[in-house]
């Protein structure tokens, strides 16, 4: 995940034949004995990438895709028990830096007594043995140890800038458990490994989901090493062991408009869904278990396995109606995202003049889809078309074969394909028409009940808002309907 155009790892790769491009120093890259062209492999924990950059400048193909939930299913790592705490404290106004929030501010709004005693004390009633606490930086390290030897912990802080050996010492002690809780700033992310670790407290807030994945797996290593044949055994013998499960515990603060990674985001939920401290890995195939019974409503909305139930029973596409703000600047068009990595265009082709062909006459949805190399696919979804109660045309589905390295790039080639095929609709996909300001109609409304979409009692209801609405469900429909 370090590779990136213009690194070290770019020279090394080219050097020997296998990079983006060959260098003028390159070895002799005639090939190998066999004859057989080389070839690269990639292995990493954190794929994704938080500068924009996609892994498919330098991989053609994911071989394989074990996250940290296939881990956890298989037997391989502990499960992960979840925990937010709101600390009262305001980043909204923190500036980015590539990608992420600015270090040195963000850690002048967070070093404070008042929220590192949030985090001790989390600490002490989650009733943790060895924990983890990451930090935005060496003064936050420091400074929040000091209040966790405070309170009675024994708490050391380590960084990058100090005495090798010192740094060393300190690390050991944690490893013998003379050490309870290790305060870092980037130290204990990469290549860290103590099994007995069972709390990470996340005491700096990021944007980053690749480092969150590396500082959340400090954790999730078994004290055990498990040998059974089965995923189911050795589940069991994990169970069994004095680390049945790790605490992740989440120090949220008032982000305002920062899209920050916490333990549920990463396992596709809201960031801010509770858990109440139980398994997110339980959580989520809960949620998978129902939406396979009602696959068109947004559960992944909720912040609670209580309000998934209640999104189970009263549909809702209020949350995914309007176009993100992410994308704004990139299209014009009324694109809503159904889901981390995929996005949707609703196109009311049965509007459209001039189309002869009935089978032409659906309205369809374009899905774009993100894999694990960054690259996105676009997929054509027509639903079933009947005539006089007889189908005449099945559902298709027609993903398209080519490759685009970026959302951007994928949408802005849909949308240059809509306005081509289909000018007359153009007031209807685009945003900001004066149309859309004035009262929903009645017939609207009606469609809208249904389709399920509840519309809040004396809600003033736009004739836009309710296109979109109308849209957002439909396109649900569409892309989860059996053919």
């Amino acid at each position: 995940h370090h590779v990136a155009p213009g690194s070290q790892y770019e020279r090394v790769l080219s050097y020997f034949g296998v990079g983006p491009e060959a260098r003028f120093d390159a070895a002799d890259i005639s090939g190998l004995p066999s004859g057989q062209s080389r070839l690269l492999v990639g292995v990493t924990a954190t794929p994704n990438r938080h500068d924009g950059q996609g892994l498919h400048l330098f991989f053609d193909d994911i071989a394989k895709n074990l996250d940290i939930r296939w881990g956890i299913g298989e037997g391989y790592l502990v499960d992960i028990h979840a925990t937010r705490i709101e600390t009262g404290c305001d980043i909204a106004g923190v500036s980015s830096r590539a990608g992420d929030f600015a270090a040195g501010e963000l850690e002048a709004c967070v070093n404070t007594h008042e929220r590192n005693e949030v985090v001790v004390k989390g600490f002490l009633e989650a009733a943790g043995r060895k924990a983890i606490a990451f930090c935005v930086g060496v003064r936050q390290a420091y400074e929040l140890a000091e209040t966790f030897r405070s309170y009675g912990v024994a708490a050391r802080a380590v960084d990058g800038a100090m005495d090798a050996f010192e740094r060393a010492e300190g690390i050991d002690a944690f490893r013998k458990g003379q050490v309870q809780v290790l305060t870092n700033c980037m130290i204990a992310t990469e290549g860290f490994d103590v099994p007995d670790v069972d709390t990470i407290l996340m005491a700096r807030p990021t944007k980053s989901t690749p480092l969150y994945t590396q500082m959340i797996g400090r954790g999730t290593r078994p004290v055990v090493n498990p040998d059974a044949e089965t995923a189911e055994r050795r589940r069991q013998q994990i169970a069994g062991s004095s680390k049945p499960f790790m605490r992740v515990i989440d120090f949220t603060d008032n982000t305002g408009k920062h899209n920050i990674v916490t333990a549920p985001r990463l396992f596709g939920l809201e960031r801010s869904f509770d858990t109440g401290g139980g398994s997110i890995v339980q959580a989520v195939e809960t949620i998978e278990a129902l939406e396979k019974e009602h696959p068109h409503r947004p559960l992944r909305k909720a912040k609670s396995l209580d309000e998934v139930q209640i999104i189970a029973e009263t549909i809702s596409v209020w949350d995914v109606a309007e176009t993100p703000e992410s994308l704004a600047s990139v299209t014009s068009f009324h694109w809503i995202e159904v889901a981390e990595g995929s996005y949707q265009l609703h196109v009311p082709a049965s509007l459209a003049e001039g189309l002869i062909a009935p089978q032409d006459r659906r309205d369809f949805v374009v899905r774009l889809e993100a894999d694990r190399l960054g690259r996105y696919r676009a997929t054509v979804v027509r639903p079933p078309l009947y005539v006089d109660g007889r189908r005449i045309a099945p559902r298709e589905a027609v993903t398209s074969a080519r490759l685009h390295t970026s959302k951007e790039d994928a949408i802005g080639a849909v949308d240059a394909f809509v306005v081509q095929a289909y000018p007359s609709l153009l007031p209807l996909l685009s945003r900001g028409q004066a149309w859309q300001e004035r009262p929903a109609s009645e017939k609207q409304v009606h469609y809208l009940r249904r389709l399920g979409v509840h519309i809040p009692e004396g809600y003033a209801l736009s004739r836009g808002m309710a296109s979109r609405l109308i849209n957002a469900a439909k396109a649900r429909q569409m892309a989860t309907a059996p053919s």
